[in-house]
């Protein structure tokens, strides 16, 4: 091929380019955008006054939750709790389970709400003491099967 025939072959290249984009900037039918409506669905509840929501918020119960465990395991343990995800597994009425993770890593937590407020009842990992759940006598067994009893030394059937 010759000097003159590739400088045509690269005008005209490029002027296909330029032309299909003039267009689809001009000629294409513009998209509107479809409106998003978002819709937040909550109740009234008294959440403790130690996770700084006063107590006329309206906040669903996963949050309400999960503000209480962050502000007593964040009490319970200090700096240690720095920079974990709080996640709700399941709220069942006045009982709640989740987790508390980091990076590498994380714990179990189980909660129950007392006089419409949320108490954390026992966070970490491995066995649960039985101690921890004798206030809640109601927690419900599908959530905690088993407890370990540090005076017998045994692991307890709920």
């Amino acid at each position: 091929m010759k000097q003159g025939s590739v400088n045509v072959v690269t005008i005209l290249l490029v002027a296909i380019i330029i032309a299909g984009g003039f267009y689809f900037l001009v000629y294409q039918p513009r998209h509107q955008a479809i409106p998003v409506v978002t819709v937040a669905v909550t109740e009234s509840v008294t959440p403790t006054n130690s996770a700084n929501i006063t107590p006329t918020s309206s906040v669903d119960e996963t949050t309400a939750v999960i503000a209480a465990v962050k502000a007593a395991i964040e009490k319970e343990h200090g700096a240690d709790a720095n920079g974990l995800t709080y996640t709700v597994k399941t709220i069942n009425g006045n009982y709640a389970e989740g987790a508390a993770n980091a990076e590498h890593g994380g714990g179990m937590w189980f909660a129950a709400k007392v006089n419409g407020v949320w108490k954390l009842v026992w966070d970490g990992n491995g066995e649960i003491l039985c101690s921890s759940l004798a206030p809640y006598p109601d927690f419900p067994k599908t959530m905690i099967s088993e407890c370990y009893n540090d005076k017998t030394n045994n692991m307890v059937t709920r």
